[in-house]
């Protein structure tokens, strides 16, 4: 068995180049596969035939869009006009286009405290296209029906089934929606901590308000602790939004095949009936209530992020801990809006 290929297209800037040698390529090759970007070729012709040759070969591309640089956009079309597998990275949800934001994305950091789990994530992705557990889909997949995908490697991950998902229309039909429901659930929970959150801010205002109109020489003790107390409710918030972040990114896992199956089934319909599968109404119906609540939840996190930037660096400990609930929030406001544009993806089809 030939061994099977990757290749990364991203940015040309230099900044570039240890995120691709100490972060892209390692965790790909822990997926056992080669790997290899534009400036890896050593050849004479026009650079675009090099990279579009490398394109249809490689059983795998890895799309950095972070900066949203043109020339990847470019060779990511080509990537999905090709049918290949692709898995999308960046840097910041911002670069990313909303009609992309549905596909597998790996958002990642540089911070040392958060690459080895990027690395992981990349690792996996990988793998699981690699035995053919983890499906992919496209713009292209989604609106026209079927054809193999280009690529002169027989042993390519199209190829492996071993591990195909032996699940029907409704089983998928069903996780996804089960998906969604604790996805909502999740949301819901964390608005109503950030209520509460959002309370004890306005209480520390006044009491710093109240000591700032009668000030005296124990003022600046009374006003720490007043930061220190909101600095405990904080801490509180932030682990619990910290810990719901990792969970919607467990079941973003669990339920993306399933995502895919429900898209790809109405393209490979499309051609025999215009009817709407049996049982989708259901689904449809839940999606669009989910996808309001969700658009709710993002809302709040990006207002509470908003506040949070305008507050005075009053004490040291409160001060850690606003960036960190500030982090946290942009975080879960990103992973609202990948679901709800995964949310509009579906609905998108059944129109």
């Amino acid at each position: 068995m030939n061994q099977l290929t990757a290749f990364v297209i991203m940015p040309f800037d230099e900044e570039f180049d240890l995120i691709y040698s100490g972060f892209i390529k390692p965790a790909l090759e822990a997926a056992s596969f080669s790997v290899e970007r534009a400036d890896d070729i050593e050849s004479q012709q026009n650079i675009l035939r090099d990279i579009l040759e490398k394109i249809v070969r490689s059983d795998l591309i890895v799309a950095d869009l972070t900066t949203a640089n043109p020339n990847v956009f470019y060779e990511l079309g080509l990537t999905h006009a090709l049918r290949k597998p692709v898995i999308l990275m960046t840097q910041s949800i911002t670069d990313v286009p909303f009609d992309l934001k549905s596909y597998r994305l790996l958002e990642y950091s540089t911070h040392f405290g958060h690459i080895a789990e990027a690395k992981e994530m990349l690792t996996r992705y990988a793998t699981g296209i690699a035995d053919g557990s983890v499906s992919y889909g496209s713009p292209v997949t989604d609106f026209y029906q079927s054809t193999t995908p280009l690529n002169d490697n027989a042993d390519s991950p199209e190829a492996d089934t071993s591990d195909e998902d032996d699940r029907g229309l409704l089983d998928h039909q069903i996780a996804l929606l089960d998906g969604y429901q604790r996805i909502g659930v999740l949301a819901e929970g964390i608005t109503s901590d950030l209520q509460g959150l959002t309370r004890s801010l306005k209480t520390a205002t006044r009491d710093f308000t109240n000591i700032g109109a009668n000030p005296n020489e124990s003022s600046p003790m009374a006003a720490r602790k007043v930061a220190r107390r909101l600095a405990e409710r904080m801490s509180v918030f932030v682990s619990r939004l910290k810990q719901v972040n990792a969970q919607y990114s467990d079941i973003v896992q669990e339920t993306e095949n399933s995502l895919e199956f429900v898209i790809y089934f109405h393209v490979e319909q499309s051609d025999s009936s215009n009817s709407t599968p049996e049982g989708l109404d259901t689904l449809l119906t839940s999606l669009r209530s989910f996808e309001s609540v969700l658009a709710g939840a993002r809302d709040s996190q990006l207002e509470f992020a908003t506040k949070l930037a305008t507050l005075p660096q009053l004490e040291r400990r409160l001060n850690r801990e606003t960036a960190k609930a500030s982090e946290e929030a942009l975080t879960m406001a990103a992973n609202l809006e990948k679901s709800i544009a995964s949310i509009s993806r579906v609905l998108k089809k059944y129109a």
